[in-house]
């Protein structure tokens, strides 16, 4: 712990020296008409996407392909949405600009919302609509963190967190959390956290029920997060794009902790419950001067988000509560179906997920010390997609993250019991080499 903590350390003091070597020695680039400026070297440090390597393949495949990897549903969105839409392009001001925080009334239907189910203080003033969740997190990233801040990142996470922390200077430090808190229930997040603390620690990033492991923290857990955010000064940004499915009982906002109100960040979406994922609508509630700075920055990147879409998600939240109670059975049946048939395979190891929309499975003694991506390859050949563990922390090599969401039943059933068939073909073969640097478990 100390020594990656003193890695941390060095990364972290001396930013501005690193930035800028780089730059000196790498400010050109070739080009057919000689040299050309280079891109910022915090993009080129991005991984490109692991999907885009893969569509090719599952472009061509011949027969049904199912698609473990991604968090959509299969439901399409509540007809009063997509009325909203028809009703809507061709009304009086839809095509003019509108105020980069958002219309007044869908903040206020926000509030509303947000009062009788969780966080009773919430006004429309506290309230920003974002291009989606991953532009709300952006936006908090960049309103927060200066050039050398960390960020704790409660792990297994989203896996675009990181990226999002790194192109703003900062540092994204994993903490191995989710998987700990369920093995040794009498673990203290307090004490977890501690360990892990840093001078520059600026936030932590919460979610629950988490993606990817579907883990919901209790009332106790979010009290002790709590309790270390105030005693040390940092910010709790807290992920809800998976608010509305919780399997069992929904427990407080963290924001009803003390002290917690003024440096909680919530980010929520329409993309999940509400099934309107294209659309690109989200909303982030936040502390005053955070909202201020977060508009600013709103308005030179979107400016506003699309009124059009705004006007949907306003019908959404008003009109479609039965639609979203459908997509939580839909989440808890999918689950159900998945659970069942991964049980089946030999070794493997997970917990049925408390809410959310994926299973997180430890597939050690399955890929025996050959690359996950390797499986992933022999997968799409079968017309199987999931996501690598990698992506959701440096300590979940192993591991891999399969949506129950995006099928409806019985493909489902179909995809999971042909996923079983290839992981069961694929554990009864020995490796070609010996295993090496296999990665135990977390």
């Amino acid at each position: 712990m100390r020594s990656s903590l003193q890695l941390l350390s060095n990364r972290v003091l001396r930013p501005s020296l690193a930035f800028s070597a780089r730059r000196l020695f790498t400010s050109r680039v070739p080009s057919a008409f000689g040299s050309r400026p280079r891109v910022a070297s915090r993009i080129t440090g991005l991984a490109p996407s692991l999907y885009a390597r893969i569509q090719a393949k599952i472009a061509a495949f011949k027969g049904e392909v199912y698609p473990f990897h991604i968090g959509e549903s299969f439901l399409l969105p509540a007809v009063e949405v997509t009325d909203s839409l028809e009703s809507n392009v061709a009304a009086s001001g839809i095509h003019h600009y509108g105020h980069p925080q958002g219309l007044l009334s869908l903040r206020e239907e926000i509030a509303l919302n947000l009062n009788r189910r969780h966080m009773p203080e919430v006004t429309a003033g506290d309230v920003i609509v974002t291009h989606g969740a991953t532009h709300g997190l952006n936006l908090i990233c960049q309103a927060i963190l200066d050039p050398g801040d960390v960020m704790m990142v409660l792990s297994p996470h989203w896996p675009l967190l990181n990226s999002m922390v790194h192109t703003s200077s900062a540092v994204a430090l994993e903490v191995p959390f989710f998987c700990q808190i369920r093995k040794s229930p009498s673990m203290s997040p307090y004490a977890i956290l501690k360990q892990y603390l840093h001078p520059r620690t600026r936030a932590v990033y919460i979610t629950s029920p988490n993606n990817p492991d579907g883990v919901v923290l209790s009332r106790e857990e979010l009290a002790s997060i709590a309790k270390f955010c105030v005693e040390h000064d940092i910010y709790a940004i807290v992920d809800e794009a998976y608010d509305r499915f919780h399997f069992s009982t929904r427990h407080p906002a963290i924001t009803t902790f003390e002290g917690m109100d003024s440096r909680t960040i919530s980010v929520f979406t329409f993309s999940k419950s509400h099934r309107m994922a294209g659309l690109r609508v989200g909303y982030c509630v936040a502390p005053p001067d955070v909202r201020d700075a977060m508009i600013k920055l709103a308005n030179i990147s979107v400016y506003n988000v699309s009124l059009l879409t705004q006007m949907a998600a306003l019908s959404a939240i008003r009109d479609t509560e039965a639609s979203v109670q459908e997509s939580l059975e839909a989440a808890r049946d999918g689950s159900k179906i998945l659970c069942n048939a991964l049980s089946a395979v030999p070794g493997i190891r997970f917990d049925k997920p408390e809410g959310g929309a994926y299973v997180f499975a430890d597939l050690t003694a399955i890929l025996k010390g050959r690359d996950c991506f390797d499986l992933l390859d022999e997968c799409v050949d079968m017309g199987i997609v999931f996501a690598p563990g990698l992506g959701f922390g440096q300590a979940y090599g192993n591991w891999a993250r399969f949506c129950f969401t995006t099928m409806e039943p019985e493909k489902l059933k179909r995809g999971a019991d042909k996923l079983v068939e290839v992981l069961k073909e694929y554990q009864a073969r020995e490796p070609s080499v010996p295993p090496s640097d296999v990665q135990p478990s977390t």
